[in-house]
């Protein structure tokens, strides 16, 4: 009986501990684009490695938009940060847009 308590809580010790850490970032943008293609951005940012979601807003009339990057920074391997804002930036600039203003907005450590 002992046993099983001892391998419960060992159980719930290691579900509450975690090798990776959330992150949110927020990459604003600027250009004249469709609302509707605010989806294509997202689905390519979706592409990065270390990206786990990514929501878009985009106001028409301002011609001001923004990407919220969520990513997950893996402790456990070698190098934890596969996340480059780079790639993002690289998406923003293909696709006519010009990249504005990149910060962190969460970190889970």
């Amino acid at each position: 009986m002992h046993m099983k308590l001892l391998l419960a809580l060992f159980c719930l010790t290691l579900s509450t501990l975690s090798f990776s850490q959330e992150e949110l970032y927020s990459y604003s943008f600027s250009g004249d684009i469709d609302s509707a293609f605010v989806k294509e951005l997202e689905k390519e940012s979706m592409k990065i490695e270390g990206v786990t979601s990514v929501k878009a807003k985009y106001k028409v009339e301002k011609k001001m938009g923004e990407l919220l990057i969520y990513t997950k920074k893996d402790e456990s391997k070698k190098d934890p940060f596969i996340f480059s804002p780079a790639e993002i930036k690289a998406i923003i600039l293909r696709n006519g847009l010009k990249p504005e203003r990149f910060i962190q907005l969460k970190s889970s450590k």
